[in-house]
């Protein structure tokens, strides 16, 4: 059973459904297979769709077993036979649950985040602003069936213990062989600091679905707005001196936004100042200061040792160091969402970019609207700290973005992920062979950079 597409495929089986399912609906055919009914939606847009998604093996297997069950007119004939199509509906519904649990994870961040709304256990009915729609108690399910099935407890059927869970490696709560065959078991997909989806999560979800703007996008949604109102030369020069502004203080003082805020145009100046940043924690003061990390400027954490300061991949790559002491009535911090998004991951941008000017470069920090992190002459460089390697490499085989403007194009790995992931790189080569993309550590950019230049 086949058709000229995917598309076509999936019209041959239902049309063969309709023998015993006459009244049947893409939804229906969707349950009947264990799919989720806007995943298979976007199995059925036309390959030229920028929603498309390629059929997994397993459920294009899931849906022809569907039609050999129905054309047979008869039910498998041993014990054996059924457990095998058992197995197969098992392993069906094992493939999306990871993107599916993921979907739900972005779509009740983006509720809270960017709507401010609550996180409801009720059903969401027609106008209601809070509570969980059909495919939120979807997700759910498959969360609480693969933990019965397992001998577990039941976590999915509570949405805050369920994503309360969801702060932990998939592998330690949620431990299905697929998630282990998939090298998912180390991945976390909400944050438990900030509340926000991972960078993993976002990019199962997009396996799911991607009909809807990313959480990214909406939060920095105003201030492209704002950046439209400039020249395209001045407005490439404004991004590129906010973000590393941004990078660079996640706490800042009343004298340094300043500083920035006549250096922009005064409506970005205003939205830096207003959305960009907001009150430091009282909690967050020693003796009445804020001590502040002398390696990326963030606040420190006291505890019973000393120190730790509260940038995850600063406190994870280098011995903490207090520099400044700044008045806690003169600080702001930065949001969540601009510390997940911008300053998290720019603490490894940023280091990179400062060791290429030390070593003699001229590098370009997120130059043309961030087309990619670094720039050095014909080599694009972006930096990724995704923990599970096949996802990295899954999001490069969708899209490489901005470096496909590059004749030389380096994916940068943070070292301290390379120790703590067993075998990443190798891993990560080994789940994009083909790739026109190469992957180094963050260690290791200067030494290919300087390779290249003499090649």
């Amino acid at each position: 059973m086949s058709g000229p597409s995917q598309k076509g495929f999936l019209q041959d089986a239902k049309a063969r459904l309709l023998s015993r399912y006459p009244d049947l609906t893409w939804d229906g055919l969707a349950r009947l297979a264990g799919i989720e009914p806007r995943a298979l939606k976007s199995y059925r847009l036309p390959e030229a769709s920028p929603n498309y998604r390629e059929m997994p093996p397993l459920v294009r297997a899931a849906i022809q077993d569907l039609v050999r069950e129905v054309e047979s007119h008869t039910p498998r004939a041993s014990e054996e036979a059924r457990a095998q199509v058992d197995g197969f509906r098992a392993s069906s519904f094992e493939a999306v649950l990871p993107a599916a649990l993921a979907a739900l994870v972005v779509r009740q961040a983006r509720m809270a985040v960017m709507e401010g709304r609550p996180i409801s256990g009720v059903d969401r009915l027609a106008g209601d602003q809070v509570g969980l729609n059909r495919e939120d108690r979807h997700a759910m399910a498959l969360v609480s069936r693969a933990r019965l099935r397992l001998g577990l407890s039941d976590v999915g059927a509570e949405i805050h213990e369920l994503l309360f869970h969801c702060t932990r490696p998939l592998g330690e709560w949620l431990p299905l062989p697929s998630i282990h065959a998939d090298r998912l078991s180390d991945v976390v997909l909400l944050d438990s600091d900030e509340g926000v989806p991972t960078r993993e999560a976002e990019e199962l979800a997009q396996r799911f679905v991607s009909a809807t703007a990313s959480i990214e996008e909406l939060i920095f949604g105003r201030f492209r707005e704002q950046l439209t109102k400039s020249s395209r030369l001045a407005a490439s020069s404004y991004y590129t001196r906010v973000r590393e502004f941004v990078v660079r203080h996640p706490v800042a003082t009343g004298d340094q936004l300043a500083k920035i805020a006549a250096e922009v145009p005064s409506a970005i100046g205003i939205l830096i100042n207003q959305q960009f940043y907001e009150p430091v924690p009282q909690g967050w003061a020693v003796e009445g200061k804020l001590p502040i990390c002398g390696h990326c400027a963030n606040a420190l954490e006291a505890n019973d040792t000393g120190y730790t300061c509260r940038t995850r991949a600063c406190a994870d790559t280098l011995p903490s160091s207090q520099g400044a002491l700044y008045a806690l009535e003169d600080s702001l911090r930065l949001t969540r969402g601009l510390r997940q998004y911008w300053q998290e991951p720019g603490f490894d941008e940023v280091r990179v970019f400062d060791a290429l000017i030390a070593a003699g470069f001229n590098p370009v920090l997120y130059p043309q609207f961030d087309r990619v992190d670094i720039e050095v002459g014909d080599v694009g460089i972006d930096l990724k700290a995704y923990v599970s390697p096949e996802l990295l490499a899954s999001r490069l085989e969708r899209n490489i973005g901005g470096l496909a403007h590059y004749r030389h194009k380096l994916l940068v790995v943070p070292d301290r992920l390379i120790r703590r992931v067993p075998a990443y790189l190798e891993r990560l080569q080994v789940a994009m062979p083909s790739s026109s993309v190469r992957a180094v550590p963050a260690s290791g950019v200067i030494g290919v950079i300087k390779e290249l230049a003499f090649a």
